[in-house]
Formats: C-alpha cells, sequence, structure tokens
C-alpha cells in the first residue's frame, strides 16, 4: 500500500470528516451540540484554506 497523504493530513481528514458526520446526525435533536461541531470542522478547515489562499498568491 503506498501511503500518499502523511499522518497530519490523515489525523486532520478523519477529524473533519467526523465533525462533519456528527453534526449532520445531530442537526434535529442536540441543537447544542451541532453547533459546537459546525464550529469544529470551521476552525479545522480554517488554516487548510489560509495556506491555499496564500500559496494562490504567491
Amino acid at each position: 500500500m503506498i501511503r500518499v497523504w502523511d499522518l497530519v493530513v490523515r489525523l486532520f481528514h478523519r477529524g473533519l470528516a467526523a465533525c462533519f458526520a456528527l453534526a449532520w446526525l445531530t442537526a434535529e435533536e442536540a441543537q447544542g451540540a451541532h453547533e459546537w461541531l459546525g464550529y469544529g470542522a470551521a476552525m479545522s478547515a480554517f488554516p487548510a484554506g489560509v495556506k491555499v489562499w496564500i500559496a494562490a498568491w504567491l
């Protein structure tokens, strides 16, 4: 098996996917958990988005 992603990227991706899935599952009954999971997903994706934006302008 060829590993394309390093450990940090794999952990980030799995964490983001878990936040997204749990937020989707808690959308109706647990509004507080749903909001916090959404904030967690947004904050985990923010540094990656900033890096892509900076790289696009360099």
